[in-house]
């Protein structure tokens, strides 16, 4: 199932260099939303980021933000990716994903 869901939201995939992810080393919610304008994904969208490893002042900075859910690619499941509409990872977090899942999604 969870396999078909991310065929289905390939279109919905923004990457991002790993480093954007392992530099949050404090909690601050104002780095995640600036990090959304940079994308130009609109704040009250819903969001998954799945990170390669855990963050936890990631996670804690996203906390406030009632639209995004945060989660690695190890820990993914099929609610989380039916319910966001746009999916922000890295190309490990890509790579981590299908090796999990056992296929390759590009």
């Amino acid at each position: 199932a969870i396999l078909s869901a991310l065929y289905l939201k390939k279109k919905q995939f923004v990457f991002l260099n790993e480093d954007i992810f392992t530099k949050f080393e404090n909690i601050k919610t104002k780095k995640v939303c600036e990090l959304i304008k940079t994308l130009n994904l609109e704040i009250s969208s819903k969001m998954l980021f799945i990170l390669s490893k855990p963050n936890k002042f990631f996670w804690l900075s996203t906390k406030n933000l009632k639209n995004i859910e945060v989660t690695t690619a190890e820990c993914l499941n099929i609610e989380q990716l039916l319910n966001a509409n746009h999916i922000i990872l890295s190309n490990v977090g890509l790579d981590l994903i299908n090796s999990t899942y056992g296929k390759n999604y590009e």
